[in-house]
């Protein structure tokens, strides 16, 4: 018998077994599916990131909206916020809000948390001054869309400090009560809906930052205008 040695010469040991070129490397399959995998983790990743930091806060974001069920005083809206008067208080009756006895321009408004969206409202008693506010600073910069005490129509205006400009009109457009008016907030683009129809398209940067709004009316003796069903709106929120 030969020695081992001369054995172990002769045939090597292949450390390596015999595997066919499939065997030895990992499925096509297999690869493409890890390949998924790992791109389905990456944008998943990606998701939670932003659901975590990028979203705004939905507690000062969420819409407003105030049917004015309850009477009284217009203190503060379903949700809590609370409403901003000038001019004197704003009551709720019989499911409509209008402004007190004062006879002076009223104003309350809500803020909405961020800029852009909607302001709406309906219109429930025709009554002078009646107006909706957007872009709303402060009493001396704000915008409004105003209706026409004379004329069927609505005026877009711009007030900046404390100087009010007519920058738009819709028109001869509905006025009556029952309307909805409607102000759509597109980056610097102002677009005027009545009854849902598009009437008017503006584009200004002026206050496109400001994201207060609510409405406006003149008090005193009757008729006094009254609004209904209002919503504050931010962008990002689908309109119902």
């Amino acid at each position: 018998m030969a020695p081992l040695e001369d054995l172990l010469a002769a045939r090597p040991i292949d450390a390596s077994p015999d595997l066919s070129p499939a065997e030895q490397e990992p499925w096509p399959a297999v690869r493409l599916l890890i390949v998924v995998v790992l791109v389905m983790a990456t944008l998943l990743a990606g998701v939670l990131v932003y659901d975590t930091i990028g979203r705004p806060d939905p507690v000062t974001t969420t819409p407003v909206s105030d049917p004015f069920e309850v009477d009284g005083p217009l203190d503060e809206a379903p949700d809590g916020r609370t409403w901003t008067t000038t001019g004197g208080q704003w009551t709720v009756a019989d499911g409509v809000a209008s402004p007190s006895s004062e006879p002076v321009a009223h104003t309350a408004v809500l803020d909405a948390g961020v800029p852009g969206g909607e302001v709406a409202a309906t219109v429930a008693r025709i009554g002078p001054g009646m107006r909706l506010f957007f872009r709303w600073q402060d009493e001396q910069n704000h915008w409004s869309l105003q209706r026409g005490d004379r004329l069927a129509t609505w005026m877009l205006v711009r007030t900046r400090d404390g100087r009010p400009e007519r920058v738009g009109i819709t028109g001869l457009s509905g006025t009556s009560v029952g309307t909805r008016v409607s102000v759509l907030l597109v980056d610097d683009e102002i677009h005027v809906l009545l009854a849902g129809v598009e009437r008017l398209v503006h584009s200004d940067p002026f206050l496109a930052d400001a994201h207060i709004g609510g409405m406006g009316a003149t008090g005193g003796a009757p008729p006094v205008g009254a609004f209904d069903d209002i919503v504050v709106r931010p962008p990002f929120v689908p309109s119902s």
